[in-house]
């Protein structure tokens, strides 16, 4: 890269910085009133918390990747030291929260692009939709809530609360502890799938083959005519209530163990295996190693049987149920993004979930 390229891409991070503080201050500052009362500061994830206060540990974890996009790590302190100026100069710095007193300490946006307020130890809220929406969210939620342990909740005008849930980030586990975390999560939507199983009026899966279809497939991505063989060993690809945002990020590991999703602000009836094996997927290391070896086949095995699909332990069916994994999280983005009939787009975002898990190129036999 050349002097005047790390200089743009220098000025481009400076600038990313501080717009994603300005936004956040700005959503804080709309909710005023929920704020404690302080001098709030900001952190270069684009979170904000007052002065004092420290963050969150799973916060801070979790929020690492959103530090400065393409800042890579380099042998020359002068350089490092000139990428953590940009990672923490960039204004605004500071506000100051003097309104009616309220519990939260800290604040950040949502994925969805709403506000998330913590009070550490407590409570955590978000903005939400409200009306209407609700309902069905409960629904949802309470039919997940009987099969998979998660925060309790209520709704307070236009905010979801939630139980503040205490523990440790599943990456700070060793390797054997954290993929018997993923195990049991994998069981839980087991259980799930068996009690909360229902057909699908979207037809989800066959829309992501149908999709990704005609668009340039990554290196070592199963052809269409496999994936479709595979889809059609199943008859009937049900849903299940489910967590929208299937991230090791938002998995909580409980004092006892338990392994508990947070970030449930949206609820949403998705094929049964999207969430565990998105997790399985975003653990990368140790857990997607044994997957692919098998030593999860026990409670996958469960997960297909309790969702009348089919599943046999062999490698190729492993790999085949990531891509399938893939195909509808690329369907997911693409139909958020509203670029469907974008298949150069459509392309791009299959390749950011099939390349990310390291599979090969055309000709491996992953």
């Amino acid at each position: 890269m050349t002097a005047a390229a790390r200089a743009r891409a220098a000025l481009a991070r400076w600038n990313a910085v501080g717009a994603r503080r300005r936004a956040t201050r700005t959503g804080a500052l709309g909710h005023a009133d929920l704020l404690a009362r302080g001098v709030f500061v900001s952190t270069s994830e684009g979170v904000w918390h007052r002065f004092g206060t420290p963050l969150p540990h799973h916060l801070r974890r979790s929020r690492r990747h959103l530090d400065v996009v393409g800042a890579e790590p380099s042998r020359h302190p002068l350089r490092d030291a000139l990428l953590l100026a940009a990672r923490r100069l960039p204004p605004p710095w500071a506000f100051l929260s003097h309104g009616p007193s309220g519990p939260y300490t800290v604040v950040t946006t949502t994925f969805e692009g709403g506000m998330l307020f913590l009070e550490p130890g407590r409570s955590v809220a978000r903005t939400v939709e409200g009306g209407g929406a609700n309902e069905r969210y409960a629904t949802l939620r309470r039919r997940f809530s009987e099969h998979v342990r998660c925060p309790s909740y209520r709704f307070v005008d236009d905010l979801l609360v939630e139980e503040f849930v205490t523990g440790r980030h599943p990456l700070e586990l060793d390797d054997d502890a954290l993929v018997a975390l993923v195990r049991t999560l994998v069981l839980d939507y087991a259980h799930l799938a068996r009690a909360e199983w229902e057909v699908d009026s979207r037809r989800i899966v066959e829309s992501a083959l149908d999709l990704v279809r005609g668009a340039a497939l990554p290196d070592g991505f199963p052809s269409p005519s496999e994936l479709a063989a595979f889809v059609a060993r199943t008859p009937e690809w049900g849903t299940v209530p489910s967590g929208a945002d299937p991230q090791v990020n938002n998995l909580v590991v409980a004092p006892d163990g338990t392994p508990v999703p947070i970030d449930l602000g949206v609820m949403v009836l998705a094929p049964f295996f999207v969430f565990p094996v998105g997790m399985i997927a975003s653990a990368h290391g140790a857990v997607l190693a044994a997957y692919l070896d098998g030593g999860l086949d026990e409670a996958v095995g469960q997960l297909f049987t309790s969702a009348r699909a089919a599943f046999d332990a062999t490698r190729r069916d492993r790999v085949l149920v990531l891509a399938l994994w893939a195909a509808v999280t690329c369907w997911y983005e693409a139909r958020r993004l509203t670029v469907v009939d974008d298949l150069a787009r459509v392309g791009a975002l299959l390749a950011e979930q099939w390349d990310d898990l390291g599979l090969g190129a055309p000709g491996t036999a992953p």
